[in-house]
């Protein structure tokens, strides 16, 4: 009962109905699966669906909320700001 999922679906369908797969059947296995998207081989008493998906139409993943690497990255952006700061009003009271 795999799921396939590839950029490229109506190859892979392609494939599967040239192989002698039962394309687009009712399935029977994940009965949430759509029809047009279902293939099954039969081999003596037994069966297997497949499912095969458009990668592009997963949903993108949520992106993480905090990034370590980022936050370094400004904390010695600001930290080198704020001693290149703190260095020119010791210098100008100096002199």
């Amino acid at each position: 009962m795999p799921d396939i999922y590839t950029p490229r679906p109506d190859i892979v369908m392609r494939f599967l109905k040239e192989a002698g797969f039962e394309s687009q059947v009712q399935p029977t296995i994940l009965k949430d699966r759509p029809r047009d998207i279902t293939y099954r081989f039969r081999t003596g008493d037994t069966y297997v669906e497949f499912y095969v998906h458009d990668i592009k139409a997963l949903p993108e993943p949520p992106g993480p909320l905090f990034e370590p690497a980022s936050a370094a990255g400004g904390a010695l952006v600001g930290a080198a700001l704020t001693a290149a700061v703190g260095w020119w009003f010791v210098r100008r009271r100096i002199v």
